[in-house]
Formats: C-alpha cells, structure tokens, sequence
C-alpha cells in the first residue's frame, strides 16, 4: 500500500471518528470518475470555519502537519474549507454545503471508504479552479474525462454553478466541451 493510501485511510478515520463532513476532490475524484491520471495526493474539503477543529483532532491523533489558516497539508493530503476563486470582480464560490453533503458518494478509494464529492461536483470545481492562471489545462483534461464516463445530472450542475456564482464564468468552457446548461 502506498504512503498516501494509507494517510488517506488515517484522514478518514480521523475525521470520520470526529463526525466531521468532508468530500474527496481534485485529481484523486476526477481518477475516480475517469480520468486515469496517477494520483499524486488527496485533496479533501471540510465544511467552512473548520479547519481549525481539523488541525486540532490531528495533533491529538499525533498527526500534525503544516496549517497556514488556509489549508492543512500531510504527507500527501491537502485539506481546504473553502475553494472559492476570484475572477476579476466576481468570487466564485466553492464551499461544502448542504446540497454537496446531500450528494456525496461513498466509495472505495485506494483501499479506504471515503466520501466523495459527487461528479458534479467535481466537474463544477474543476470549472471553477480554470480561472487561476495555469491551471486550465489539467482541469479541461479532467472534466473532459468525466464526461466521458460519467452521466451528470446537468440540472444539479447548473444550479451548483448557479450556487457558486460561476455560472457567467464558466459557460464558455462548458460549450467547449459541448454542454449547453
């Protein structure tokens, strides 16, 4: 098993063992759904305002990593509350809500059960991390991916992208990929 299968397999159970909400995305989610790049880490997020709490549970555990009030990072798990984007004068909003807890899959992931975001999701912040300089061409390939093995449910993805205030922003690269919402 593998260093970060078995930190992911820590991370569940540390968080799980909290009651803590989370969801799996990024590169491992979108590895899930169909994009067989190599999963290089795991990226996870909590619900907003709790990382803290989260930092705080993996000391007790003796598992202290880096936090910088913005993300916790460990031996390859990368852990966010919020994942919004500035584009100019709009914030595009991404934090684990109600609705995304209400779609999160359980799932097998590198030997471990995890919560994970549901494709849309997923698809939606890809869109949504696009618009940080360099980062477009890894999400395009991801979501690209996606589509092509998953069915989405494009009523649920136009409203998480009406929900994240991207839904302007990420409608040109949508058509691209042939989905008009």
């Amino acid at each position: 098993m593998s260093l970060i299968a078995g930190n992911l397999g820590i991370m569940q159970r540390l968080l799980s063992g909290a009651s803590m909400a989370y969801g799996v995305y990024g590169g491992a989610a979108a590895h899930f759904y169909g994009d067989r790049r190599p999963i290089n880490n795991i990226d996870m997020l909590v619900s907003p305002g709790t990382l803290r709490t989260v930092f705080e549970e993996m000391k007790q555990a003796k598992r202290v990593g880096q936090f910088d009030g913005r993300r916790i990072m460990w031996s390859g798990i990368n852990i966010y509350d919020d994942l919004s984007v500035r584009n100019g004068l709009t914030t595009c909003s991404f934090k684990l809500d109600q609705s995304m807890m209400d779609h999160l899959r359980d799932v097998a992931l590198l030997g471990s059960r995890v919560k994970m975001l549901a494709p849309e999701d997923v698809v939606a912040q890809k869109l949504i991390s696009a618009q940080e300089p360099g980062r477009g061409d890894q999400a395009h390939n991801d979501i690209a991916a996606i589509l092509k093995r998953q069915t989405l449910d494009l009523d649920y993805l136009q409203e998480r992208l009406r929900m994240s205030n991207a839904v302007v922003v990420t409608k040109p690269i949508l058509e691209a990929l042939g989905i008009a919402l």
